[in-house]
């Protein structure tokens, strides 16, 4: 896929303290996003049997018929080498499966849930083995002590400036963002993307992967173009810029 290069910069009005729901009309009314909330154990052994669990709802209502969930498993830096495996339990709007880690290492657990025309795809982790465990935790310490001042910012405003440099590699999306001129941290990034030639609204989570860097890993399966509503929020702050991304 070509690298594609896309500098935006708006001037816009922060939403407040109050979450915001996205409302889109459709033919059979009005629609909010489904929300996943995935459920993950911190830490698990080698030859452990896990649990994974999708709990999925849309404004107040339970969602116990999503058309389609599916976890996807990699170890740290083996993307290419996932897992995609159906669920295998679900009770009521909690979709279940049970999974047993081979070897130590940090995975990634993306749960990709479809349902009432909607996509969601959060990701977590889950650090296997006593080895595992010790080292990342040192990693956590040293990173701490050496970003301790990069959360020290003052996001209480009513306007935002906001830039996005957003960049597409061969099997990911990295978005770089500032907010008033200082890398936004800390926050939640998603993008709802829609695509003329599809029904499905895809709501994405993007992870943080640096300082105001932003990555979305899994794009091999979209193509063309996305009129895309990129959401950004924190504590404080919820605002959301409108561009187009070409896959």
């Amino acid at each position: 896929m070509d690298t594609e290069c896309v500098g935006i910069y708006l001037a816009i009005t922060a939403c407040g303290n109050e979450p915001e729901i996205h409302i889109e009309e459709s033919e059979n009314g009005v629609i909010a996003p489904i929300d996943v909330e995935l459920n993950l154990p911190e830490t698990a052994e080698v030859g452990e049997t896990v649990t994974f669990v999708s709990v999925v709802t849309q404004a107040d209502e339970q969602v116990d018929d999503a058309n389609e969930v599916v976890y996807e498993i990699w170890l740290e830096g083996q993307k290419e080498l996932s897992e995609l495996i159906e669920i295998e339990n679900q009770d009521g709007n909690s979709y279940y499966l049970d999974y047993t880690f081979s070897k130590e290492g940090l995975y990634h657990v993306q749960s990709h849930v479809t349902a009432r025309g909607l996509h969601r795809m959060p990701t977590g982790q889950v650090l296997v083995g006593t080895d595992a465990e010790a080292s990342h935790k040192h990693e956590e310490e040293h990173n701490d002590t050496e970003h301790e001042h990069d959360h020290v910012h003052d996001h209480q405003h009513q306007h935002a400036n906001v830039h996005i440099d957003s960049k597409l590699e061969s099997n990911r999306l990295i978005m770089e963002i500032e907010v008033d001129g200082e890398p936004f941290t800390g926050g939640r990034v998603t993008l709802e993307m829609r695509n003329t030639t599809e029904e499905n609204v895809h709501w994405l989570d993007m992870e943080e992967i640096g300082n105001g860097s932003y990555e979305l890993s899994t794009i091999t399966e979209y193509n063309g173009t996305y009129s895309t509503i990129v959401h950004i929020e924190d504590e404080e702050i919820h605002e959301h810029i409108k561009m187009e991304i070409q896959f």
